[in-house]
């Protein structure tokens, strides 16, 4: 796809996941809230919370360029919707008449392979509501290391971040006066976009004594395609995504992902 260094796929023994989310689009459907029933017992097993007061705010758009994390807007005319949450609340599922997201906390995540267990349910709720074919899947996930600033942030930074995407920090006189150091890639290639965001961030007071470093990869498909190859879809770009954090990310971090630190 990008062409990122690729690596045998592995399942770490710990993740620092803040969230990850899974998103497609589909043609309207006018009439799909006419199914609420339907819909809601297609999920209720693993997500058996359902809230249809939902209509006073909740919003999934979906730009050319970014794969956007839920939010609440003001206006509930235009954001109705279905939401599903699970017992624990770390894992929502949020339906509109033409998009479909599934947002999980990183703490509830174990591994794509339990995930692509519960995205089974998709073929019900497509067969249900009558949708053939998909516009986009997305996956984004947001990776955030905490640590306590009583070190030099940037020192932290280059322990984590490969040092092939850190080269310039040394160049930085007083480094460990740096509060930010956020880095942004965006790429396209016909169907496929890609947004890689990494770096450092230290909140403004009084929140300066959690210090984090940030790996927020965000991949989208925008081609059309049947939905019973969604998972085939979702498994390449999770793959992509894979290859891309170990990119990312140094030696010590896999060590730490891997229990040995």
């Amino acid at each position: 796809m990008f062409d990122f260094p690729h690596i045998e796929h592995q399942s770490y023994t710990r993740n620092f996941l803040k969230t990850i989310i899974f998103q497609i689009s589909y043609d309207e459907k006018a009439n799909l809230f006419d199914k609420k029933s339907e819909i809601i017992n297609i999920f209720k097993e693993i997500l058996p919370r359902f809230d249809d007061k939902v209509t006073n705010g909740i919003h999934i758009s979906f730009s050319s360029d970014k794969t956007p994390i839920l939010h609440n807007i003001e206006d509930s005319k235009t954001g109705i919707a279905l939401e599903f949450k699970s017992l624990d609340g770390q894992r929502i599922l949020t339906i509109n008449k033409s998009s479909l997201s599934y947002t999980i906390g990183g703490k509830a995540y174990t591994n794509f392979e339990n995930l692509k267990k519960e995205l089974c349910l998709l073929d019900r709720f497509y067969k249900l509501c009558e949708i053939d074919t998909i516009h986009r899947v997305a996956i984004r996930k947001i990776n955030i290391f905490e640590f306590k600033v009583s070190v030099n942030p940037s020192d932290i930074l280059a322990h984590l971040i490969s040092s092939d995407l850190l080269s310039n920090l040394n160049y930085f006189p007083k480094s460990s006066f740096i509060k930010q150091n956020i880095h942004t890639i965006s790429y396209l290639d016909g169907g496929y976009r890609l947004n890689i965001k990494y770096g450092l961030n230290v909140p403004p007071p009084p929140n300066t004594e959690i210090g984090q470093v940030i790996v927020d990869i965000d991949l989208f498909s925008t081609e059309t395609i049947d939905t019973r190859f969604t998972l085939i879809k979702a498994d390449e770009i999770n793959n992509e995504i894979f290859d891309i954090f170990n990119w990312a990310i140094s030696d010590n971090t896999k060590k730490i992902l891997n229990g040995e630190n």
